[in-house]
């Protein structure tokens, strides 16, 4: 597997501080390259008011360094407990070019929580805990995969241990297991052992929980806890009313009735007055549009819910003064983040 990992924003401001605490040459590229990047985001986080939400540009560098942390480690369960995968190779080592694709800054500074990250992926002996969905409903089954990843550790022996759910309440399940590696005739154990899959209802209770696996004698294995959480979808708003839609997928359309929605395939030729509509899919005729903005004048709300929902141009067919713009970019690598701020009524979070 090569070039495969998630990258954070490149800290300027360390690259940038340091550079002048090391008294290095004002007048190479770099420096103009970093003060340049660094004025710049110190601009932006006080024009968007961003200490509503971090305190200052370089927590907001350090939470997105977290996240690739995260990310990684995750990306590690993913790459160690797959039998077809015989090597990987870790994108670029330091944000030599402030892109934000290495594991350490350019002062070779570790970024935030990457060296238990990259300390776990690469371990000898280390559990491996994927989820078919992190996320569920209360209602749902979750699912999760426990494999042991071994290179060389393990002797033709039995190893016993147990495998936990655990929650706000304590633990809600438990499984004890042995596990016994098996060898060819050339001495060698599998690189990948599988442990369990299980497909579990146990109607949870919305919160936060983690799968942790731990053997209980013979060897030591690391990474053996994962975080999946559970949401109930009585604790979201009923919607209460009628929603006229086009080109929502069906799972949309149902989740939209879950929660109370009576969901009407939109004709736009008997829309009542103060109707909500959503639009998905892409490019809704000039004619249809026409009669969904003369709708809107007399108090139907519509909402786009893609880039393309108004047409190709996107938002430009808007009949309003400000369209906005409409730019795209790659996010595979040399990524941006989007920080969504909202106030629930007792501060920005």
């Amino acid at each position: 597997l090569s070039e495969a990992g998630a990258g954070s924003q490149a800290n300027v401001v360390s690259e940038y501080l340091l550079y002048e605490q090391n008294d290095l040459p004002l007048n190479l590229h770099e420096h103009y390259y970093l003060r340049r990047q660094f004025n710049d985001l110190h601009e932006l986080f006080e024009a968007y008011k961003m200490d509503r939400v971090f305190s200052s540009p370089e927590a907001l560098i350090e939470a997105t360094q977290s996240l690739s942390a995260r990310q990684r480690a995750l990306l590690m369960d993913m790459i160690r407990s797959n039998p077809n995968i015989s090597g990987y190779s870790l994108p670029m080592a330091t944000d030599i070019t402030y892109r934000g694709e290495g594991s350490i800054e350019g002062w070779a500074n570790y970024k935030k929580d990457m060296t238990d990250a990259l300390s776990d992926g690469w371990e000898d002996l280390r559990w491996c805990i994927n989820f078919d969905r992190p996320h569920i409903y209360a209602h749902e089954p979750l699912r999760f995969i426990l494999d042991l990843s071994n290179i060389g550790v393990l002797r033709d022996r039995e190893y016993p241990a147990t495998v936990r759910i655990r929650g706000p309440q304590g633990t809600v399940w438990r499984k004890d297991v042995v596990i016994r590696p098996t060898f060819d005739e050339n001495g060698e154990s599998p690189y990948v052992i599988p442990v369990l899959d299980e497909t579990l209802s146990l109607h949870l209770p919305a919160g936060r929980y983690t799968v942790s696996a731990a053997m209980t004698g013979g060897a030591h294995p690391t990474c053996g806890e994962r975080t999946f959480y559970v949401s109930d979808r009585a604790d979201f708003p009923s919607i209460a009313k009628d929603v006229y839609y086009r080109g929502l997928p069906p799972s949309t359309v149902e989740l939209l009735e879950a929660h109370g929605a009576n969901m009407i395939e939109l004709d736009e030729d008997n829309l009542h007055d103060g109707s909500t509509v959503l639009l998905g899919g892409s490019s809704t005729s000039e004619e249809v549009l026409e009669k969904l903005f003369a709708s809107a004048e007399r108090g139907s709300h519509i909402i786009g819910l893609s880039r393309t929902a108004f047409g190709y141009w996107g938002t430009l067919n808007l009949p309003i003064e400000q369209t906005g713009s409409h730019k795209e970019m790659d996010n595979w690598l040399y990524h941006f983040d989007s920080l969504i701020k909202y106030d629930d009524g007792c501060g920005y979070r």
